[in-house]
C-alpha cells in the first residue's frame, strides 16, 4: 500500500492514514475517528485565520504548500463505500453532486482560494423561519465564490460555514462531511472499488467518466 504509516508509542500498533485504522499491533482493525476539514492553500487559511499556530516536525521543518495537484482526489468514504473527486474539475465547476453508496453528497470548492467543504444534502437544521417546508434532498449548483444554491428553494449557502444566508431556508445549517485528500493512485490503491467523479486535469493521464445523477 501506498501510503505513510503512523507509529502508535503507547500501544506499538501502526495506522494506516487512508483507512484511519490500525493495521498492526495492539489495537489492529480500531478505526479512529474522521474529523471534518477544510483543504486550502496556507495563504487562504493564514489570510482567514491570521492568528493560526503551526506545528513544525521533528527537524523543525513546515509544510505550507500554496499549489494543490491536479491529480489530487478528495475522497469521502461511508461505511464500505467510497466517491473521489478531482479537485481540477471541481475547481472548474465549483460544485459537485453525488453519491457515496445511497448517501448524497455534494462538495463545493472555491475556485480563487481552493477552499473544499463537503456536506450531506440529505440533511439539514431548522431555518430562522420554523414554518419553512425544508426538503428531504437537495441538489445544488454554484452561486459564486464560497456560495451555493440549492434548486428546491432557492437558498443561498455559504459553503466555508455549511449555512444558508439567503432564501426561505436563512439559518438552516448542512452536515458537514469528513473527506481525505490524496493522490489519485493512492487512493485508488486503499479503495479500487471507488467511483471517480471529474477528470484530473493532467493531458497524460486517462479521462474518467463524469458521474451523474
Amino acid at each position: 500500500m501506498n501510503a505513510m504509516t503512523l507509529w502508535d508509542h503507547q500501544t506499538k500498533s501502526v495506522w494506516a492514514q487512508p483507512w484511519g485504522m490500525s493495521i498492526a499491533g495492539e489495537l489492529k482493525g480500531t478505526i479512529m475517528t474522521l474529523l471534518p476539514y477544510s483543504l486550502a492553500p496556507w495563504s487562504t487559511w493564514l489570510a482567514q485565520h491570521p492568528n493560526t499556530t503551526v506545528v513544525e516536525d521533528e527537524r523543525g521543518k513546515v509544510f505550507l504548500p500554496d499549489l494543490i495537484p491536479l491529480d489530487y482526489v478528495i475522497g469521502v468514504s461511508i461505511k464500505t463505500d467510497a466517491s473521489t473527486f478531482y479537485v481540477a474539475s471541481l475547481q472548474a465547476q465549483g460544485v459537485g453532486n453525488d453519491l457515496v453508496g445511497d448517501r448524497p453528497i455534494v462538495v463545493g470548492v472555491n475556485p480563487v482560494t481552493r477552499d473544499v467543504r463537503v456536506f450531506l444534502r440529505d440533511q439539514a437544521g431548522t431555518p430562522d423561519d420554523e414554518s419553512a417546508a425544508v426538503p428531504a434532498l437537495f441538489t445544488f449548483e454554484d452561486a459564486g465564490p464560497d456560495r451555493i444554491r440549492d434548486l428546491e428553494t432557492g437558498t443561498i449557502w455559504d459553503t466555508s460555514r455549511g449555512l444558508a444566508v439567503e432564501g426561505p431556508l436563512r439559518g438552516a445549517p448542512l452536515q458537514q462531511v469528513p473527506y481525505i485528500t490524496s493522490f489519485d493512485w493512492a487512493w485508488a490503491d486503499f479503495f479500487p472499488d471507488s467511483e471517480f467523479w471529474g477528470e484530473s486535469g493532467l493531458s497524460d493521464r486517462p479521462g474518467v467518466i463524469e458521474v451523474t445523477e
